[in-house]
């Protein structure tokens, strides 16, 4: 099949479009006129002419072939196309959406077709003599109808129910080789005789009908019983298993004997029962239990052998000593709660105590730089404080005591006086001055380096002359 060639008519079409440009192209070598129009001789000795945004267009070559394109034609010395539909270049032509021939390829509609093959997507395909016919395939194999079936050429076929791949045959269930048989999933036999059936079975010399397996060396009933060829056995009741024997809850070895959960012992004497025991020389019989090094009597007594012992009401541990509330060692004693004595310090708990180098009776505590006696007196370093009645402290340059907190108060500092009896009056003394109040400033006097003044209240001061 082949399809028209209207190359020649398209290109003389196209000769004559461009006539107008012919005479334009010989007025001079370049108009400049662009968008409307451009020519331009080019230095590999081609000329070009474009007009209206280059949509239409003429060009020679050096050699004497031209091209001309109209927007959407474009044709050449071996092309012509008219975009987007047509396209034509050498012996190759495409007509969209009718057909095209491209090379060896060729194609009309849905048809597809070459030297050596023709398809009709989506459902007819061939390539030399194979082709396939959606949903059959036939190729060199055999044929194949998908996904039911599939016949070879050579008689092997696989379908749902049948199949024969050469060795491998089956119809339903029953699947069968030269070396074996298969009714799935009740049996399988093989050529050595061998076979597995729910209920009986031979495979490399292992037997078995329902719960009873053996093969040369054991015989198992299962669950209830198994033995070796070697005489070893085991069941529920009783085994024989590598010199391990067992009868019920009596089990016994070559160095050992156990009646379960009431015994066991060993061969070098050592056993085990809830009463009594000896085991690797520790031995026991109910609450008293004993080795080498120690006794016990539990939960009353521990001794052991280097004189140390513990009991509820007396103890020797280490060189701590205890008889019931009296406990003493090299550096201690304590009779519980109430006294204790260690490294030199004592207490009677909680009367009296001396505890470095605090000390004290009752109320009364002492020590190297104080002495109180709860709650009223305190006395620290220089200070001392009588609650709620009186504070007194003594220092290298003065003296500060009080009565009633600042109800009477009596301070010096070096030349600094103070005494004050609230409310009724507070005097003032310093190096230089003097000053005296009478009930919170009613009165005020001052004598300050000589002058000496007064004021009632807060009112301006009142001179009362210098004083020598």
């Amino acid at each position: 099949m082949s399809l028209p060639q209207p190359h020649a008519r398209c290109r003389r079409l196209g000769l004559c479009l461009v006539a107008a440009f012919l005479a334009l192209a010989a007025v001079a070598e370049d108009i400049p006129l662009w968008p409307l129009l451009y020519r331009q001789d080019r230095a590999d000795g081609g000329t070009s002419t474009d007009a209206l945004f280059s949509a239409v267009g003429y060009a020679r070559e050096a050699d004497g072939t031209t091209a001309f394109h109209a927007f959407p034609f474009f044709t050449g010395e071996d092309y012509t196309h008219l975009v987007p539909l047509f396209w034509h270049w050498d012996d190759n032509t495409i007509l969209l959406p009718i057909g095209w021939k491209v090379d060896s390829h060729r194609g009309v509609g849905l048809a597809i077709w070459g030297d050596d093959y023709f398809h009709v997507p989506p459902l007819f395909w061939s390539r030399g003599d194979e082709w396939a016919l959606l949903p059959v395939i036939r190729t060199h194999e055999g044929v194949t109808i998908l996904p039911v079936a599939h016949f070879g050429s050579n008689g092997e076929f696989i379908t749902p129910l049948a199949w024969n791949t050469g060795e491998h045959r089956g119809v339903g269930p029953v699947w069968w080789t030269d070396e074996s048989l298969t009714v799935f999933p009740v049996f399988h036999r093989e050529a050595d005789g061998d076979f597995i059936s729910p209920l009986a079975w031979n495979v490399n010399g292992s037997h078995g009908i329902g719960p009873v397996w053996w093969d040369d060396d054991s015989l198992t009933v299962f669950p209830v019983f198994h033995r070796e060829a070697d005489g070893d056995f085991i069941s529920p009741l009783a085994w024989n298993v590598n010199g391990n024997r067992g009868l019920g809850p009596v089990w016994w070895d070559d160095d050992s004997f156990t009646a379960f959960p009431l015994y066991f012992g060993g061969q070098n004497g050592n056993f085990v029962s809830p009463l009594a025991w000896n085991v690797n020389g520790n031995r026991g019989i109910g609450p008293v239990w004993w080795d080498q090094d120690s006794v016990t009597v539990f939960p009353l007594f521990h001794g052991e052998s280097g004189g140390d012992f513990i009991s509820p009401l007396a103890w020797n541990l280490d060189g701590h000593h205890g008889v019931g509330p009296v406990w003493w060692d090299q550096d201690s004693l304590t009779v519980f709660p109430l006294y204790r004595q260690w490294e030199g310090n004592r207490a009677l708990y909680p009367l009296a105590w001396d505890v470095n180098g605090h000390k004290g009776i009752g109320p009364v505590w002492w020590g190297e730089d104080y002495c109180h006696v709860f709650p009223f007196y305190w006395q620290w370093d220089n200070k001392k404080l009588i609650l709620p009645l009186a504070y007194s402290e003594t220092t290298a340059t003065g003296s500060d005591f009080r009565v009633l907190g600042r109800l009477l108060e009596v301070k010096r500092d070096g030349q600094d006086r103070l005494v004050s009896c609230q409310p009724l009056f507070q005097s003032t003394t310093t190096a230089d001055a003097k000053h005296l109040n009478v009930f919170w400033r009613l009165f005020e006097y001052s004598n300050e380096a000589g002058d000496r003044s007064c004021r009632l209240l807060f009112s301006p001061r009142i001179p009362l002359g210098k004083h020598s």
